[in-house]
């Protein structure tokens, strides 16, 4: 992220606002009516947007079958990111954007599925590099599949920085139950370029959210809050958070180390003029700062959770893959301590993916090569750590670091 000067100033994709009518292939509408898109667009840049998106999100193959246009991919997503950089000339970077394409439920995992998903990624990620866009944006994903297909396609197939931001509401979870700050650890684990979270029901619970992330959060965050929940609990009409309120947390927000703003639903060029404005006036080394992490605790990850580790972490007994394992997950006891699950094969591995849903503890992987390793860390949707039990050499367990996330005691 180093070629792009921060803060920066992050909207929606700026084709949320336009009458898309439905049932249309959205990428090809937009390309029909650029001329409301530029529009939109020269009132974002004006109002301050230094990261301009393009609305490639569902011109991937999946989502063009349904209307026909698989053979359109790669015109489609140049058009429009050619587009956006025309409006966005020397005064903005452009992003390419992904949208999620989602899961079957991980009661349902298939590792072959996974690598589709992948692969479906990839096809587009490759087409939004081939277009010029300076990074790639997975906006608003839910399911920990979504945002690590999309990191490893866009890894292992261009060189763009990658961002991503979770789709949450003031619970701190995504719709599909996970927690945001185990969305965080992953992705960060994995090379993220910048994490943060979509939503959130109004700036002021997204700056708890983001409060809480903080002090794990060791790259640039994104904040792109929207006008807030228009009823209470009861169906009481209330009213959508106001400038005024939106700028009294950018200092909070800034102070948490976001450094990409914005908006979604009820936050627009007003607001963000607002909020660039603000941003201009804020001296970011006299900010407050959250407490540090506690530098013993060490980062790992469920489907659904966070869950630290110390160095000296307690271990349950060593789980074997036989075929009473998802009894045996169901009968632990004790929670306190770290799950440690053996793969001695591929039979192992095949049965260790297909019941990982089940996991909610931090997990331990022991296997007899570094290869049936690394295939099992690139099918779970979490962040594993390894206890050296193997003895594999730190050559073997670099590249697992690098890639997966891998936390090695």
């Amino acid at each position: 992220m180093d070629e792009i000067p921060l803060p920066v100033f992050l909207l929606m994709e700026g084709a949320d606002e336009l009458p898309v009518p439905p049932r249309v292939c959205r990428p090809q509408w937009l390309l029909d009516n650029s001329d409301l898109l530029r529009l939109r667009w020269d009132a974002e840049l004006d109002a301050g947007t230094r990261l301009l998106c393009a609305p490639t999100g569902g011109a991937d193959r999946v989502r063009l079958r349904k209307y026909g246009l698989t053979d359109e991919l790669d015109a489609l997503n140049y058009q429009l990111v050619d587009l956006a950089r025309q409006a966005a000339g020397s005064r903005a970077h452009v992003a390419g954007c992904l949208s999620p394409l989602g899961f079957p439920p991980m009661a349902e995992y298939d590792p072959t599925r996974f690598e589709v998903l992948i692969d479906v990624y990839a096809q587009q990620a490759k087409s939004l590099e081939a277009a010029g866009a300076d990074i790639i944006f997975l906006e608003g994903a839910s399911l920990l599949a979504d945002f690590r297909a999309a990191l490893l396609a866009v890894r292992e197939n261009t060189s763009l920085p990658f961002i991503v931001t979770a789709a949450c509401s003031d619970t701190g979870r995504t719709a599909a139950g996970t927690d945001v700050l185990a969305a965080l650890l992953v992705m960060q684990g994995m090379g993220a370029d910048a994490f943060g979270l979509d939503g959130g029901d109004g700036a002021v619970a997204m700056a708890r959210q983001m409060l809480r992330l903080a002090p794990s959060a060791c790259l640039p965050l994104i904040a792109r809050p929207d006008e807030g929940p228009l009823e209470d609990e009861d169906g009481n009409p209330l009213a959508p958070v106001t400038t005024p309120m939106l700028l009294e947390q950018l200092p909070i927000l800034a102070g948490c180390g976001v450094r990409m703003f914005g908006g979604r639903k009820g936050v627009g060029t007003r607001q963000i003029k607002a909020m660039a404005a603000t941003l201009e006036q804020l001296d970011l080394s006299q900010l407050p700062t959250p407490p540090e992490a506690d530098p013993d605790l060490l980062p790992c990850a469920c489907e659904l959770d966070a869950c630290f580790i110390t160095p000296m972490v307690e271990m349950g007994e060593d789980l074997e893959c036989t075929p009473d394992f998802a009894e045996d997950i169901l009968a632990r006891e004790d929670s306190s301590t770290a799950l440690k699950i053996l793969l001695r094969d591929e039979d192992d591995l095949a049965l260790f993916l297909a019941n990982q849903y089940m996991i909610r503890d931090a997990l331990c992987l022991s296997a007899p090569t570094p290869e049936l390793l690394a295939r099992a860390l690139r099918g779970y949707h979490g962040r594993v750590f390894y206890d050296g039990t193997d003895d594999f050499e730190p050559e073997q367990l670099e590249p697992l670091v690098r890639k997966y996330g891998l936390v090695v005691l």
